[in-house]
């Protein structure tokens, strides 16, 4: 360990009495530091035991400073979930600047929730705050977080987080009580005492809501610089704040790296990532990190600084990219319509993406049936970190979900960018779903997923079609819909082919759909769904994909 001197369980005080317990990690020689903090509710002594994640800041010279939110561990207080805790970020953060080992510039680092308390941090505004590197994690505030979809996953969360320190996440038996009904009564049902699942269900707190994000104002008013890390298969959500970052008073000092990752990728990449070579993405995030935080914490120049902004990995070249913004700034937005011969379900189907529309039927129908719904090989005993192949045919074999492939391509398709469905939709019952897969599929077949099946992506309960105001579906009744799809950065070689599916399930990320436009968290019954995608005359069905013209800039 780097550290000669270390000091364990101090207690910073906070402006309403409740204390919060650090541990700060000193380098080796004597002074002032630039300082490095992170903020956590997963218990800050596993930063001190790592050797390969944050704790190497001391040899490039930081001081490395962990704290235990509000409540959480060592920590005093009340432990509340996504709670906007700015006024402890502000308090630690200013205190940290006027001991005597410090040098007054502090910085932060951290991904998921500990991204999240600095994105809370930069909208408290400690004057000491001078730069910040938050991964994997989005902040927006959004009247119908993730397309108005309830997600499911937050009760793994919750389970996780629901005591004072850390929960065993494989505990639970997460496969034999995961379909119970009603959802209200999941924790319940899996013998959770102390949950905030209650409050989720009823509506009272929700990861999009103001309490928790930062607000279009908050984001312009930041005014310092701000590295944002994610990976392709990971947080989506991350790239809607990347794109309300460019507003901020700071925008041009702003930096963007995403990687071909899953979540815990972001510190520790694989080589292999759903059955998948990504090898070339590997790079060492914590170092690469450094450099950004020595430009604004000790005044260096490096080769970070006089690099373009973004450095984007693109899976299908299996290359780096830098990039001066992303999404590429000479894309044009490409219309591709939705048809099919005789039907586009599964594999089996005909479905296609043309430059025209030319269907020679009029609609598609699938039926959705929540009792047996697909869902990817995620090991719900290890939700958060599971690792579920990316090549999505055993999924596609099914018959519950539309296909749509372009031709094999005579040139490479460079797509950069968020693609948008714009569908004419009709189902026979009250409510449904609709989630937009996007796929690069290879000359083997291998229909690779290039979105996160067990994160945040693409979706839309169609009662929240028109905004927050539910609207339930008048059954057999065509509506327009918009769904906003995954963002990537992606060339789809020569001879691949794109492919786009239409779905009404992410289970078991997502609570199924029941159909009956009741509360979700109250359904005993789910009702099988059958929906159709409208193609004729008047119902253009089609997608708009961002194409890059030429070389990416």
């Amino acid at each position: 360990m780097p550290a000669v001197k270390t000091l364990w369980n101090q207690r910073v005080l906070m402006r309403d009495g409740i204390e919060i317990a650090v541990d700060i990690m000193l380098p080796a020689t004597a002074g002032e530091f630039p300082c490095v903090l992170l903020r956590t509710p997963y218990e800050r002594g596993r930063h001190a035991t790592k050797p390969g994640g944050w704790l190497r800041l001391l040899d490039y010279g930081y001081a490395l400073i962990t704290a235990d939110v509000r409540g959480r561990n060592d920590s005093d207080g009340e432990w509340t979930v996504w709670n906007k805790d700015g006024d402890d970020a502000y308090d630690i953060i200013e205190w940290i600047a006027a001991q005597t080992w410090s040098t007054g510039k502090v910085g932060t680092v951290g991904g998921s929730y500990l991204a999240l308390t600095q994105w809370w941090a930069a909208a408290a505004k400690p004057p000491h705050l001078t730069c910040m590197a938050p991964l994997c994690v989005g902040a927006t505030h959004s009247a119908i977080g993730f397309g108005g979809v309830p997600v499911q996953y937050w009760i793994w969360w919750l389970g996780y987080t629901l005591g004072k320190t850390v929960q065993n996440p494989a505990a639970f038996s997460w496969e034999n009580d995961y379909y119970h009904l009603p959802l209200r009564e999941l924790d319940k049902q899996y013998g959770i005492s102390r949950s905030f699942w209650a409050q989720y269900a009823n509506g009272e707190i929700e990861f999009t809501q103001a309490d928790a994000s930062l607000s279009a104002e908050d984001f312009a008013d930041i005014d310092i610089p701000v590295l944002v890390g994610v990976g392709w298969w990971d947080d989506q959500a991350t790239m809607d704040t990347w794109m309300a970052l460019q507003n901020a008073k700071s925008a041009d000092q702003c930096r963007l790296l995403i990687g071909a990752w899953d979540h815990v990728g972001n510190m520790a990449p694989r080589h292999i990532l759903g059955g998948m070579d990504v090898s070339n993405s590997v790079i060492d995030t914590v170092a690469y990190i450094e450099q950004f935080l020595a430009i604004h914490l000790k005044d260096q120049v490096n080769d970070l600084s006089a690099s373009p902004r973004c450095r984007i990995f693109d899976a299908g070249l299996s290359q780096w990219q830098s990039v001066p913004m992303w999404p590429a700034t000479n894309t044009t937005a490409k219309r591709f319509f939705l048809g099919s011969h005789d039907h586009a379900r599964g594999l089996k189907g005909n479905g296609f993406l043309g430059d025209q529309h030319a269907s020679p039927v009029s609609s598609d129908s699938y039926i959705y049936d929540p009792n047996q719904a697909a869902r990817d090989m995620a090991n719900l005993d290890q939700f958060g970190w599971s690792d579920p192949p990316l090549d999505h045919r055993y999924l596609h074999r099914r018959d519950d979900l539309l296909i749509y492939n372009t031709p094999p391509l005579a040139e490479p398709m460079t797509i950069s960018g968020r693609v948008v469905l714009h569908a004419f939709i009709s189902s026979d019952r009250h409510d449904t779903d609709m989630f937009v897969g996007i796929y690069d599929i290879h000359p083997d077949g291998r229909a690779i997923a290039l979105f996160a099946t067990n994160e945040p992506r693409g979706g839309l309960r169609l009662r929240y079609r028109n905004g927050a105001v539910p609207e339930l579906l008048e059954p057999h009744t065509i509506v327009e819909v918009e769904v906003m799809g995954p963002w990537f950065h992606h060339t789809i070689a020569s001879g691949h082919q794109l492919r786009i599916s239409i779905s009404s399930n992410d289970f078991p990320f997502a609570v199924r759909n029941a159909g009956t436009g009741e509360h979700w968290a109250d359904d005993t019954v789910l009702l099988p769904q059958e929906n159709t995608l409208h193609y004729g005359k008047g119902c253009a069905s089609y997608v708009v994909i961002p194409v890059v013209e030429g070389e990416v800039a």
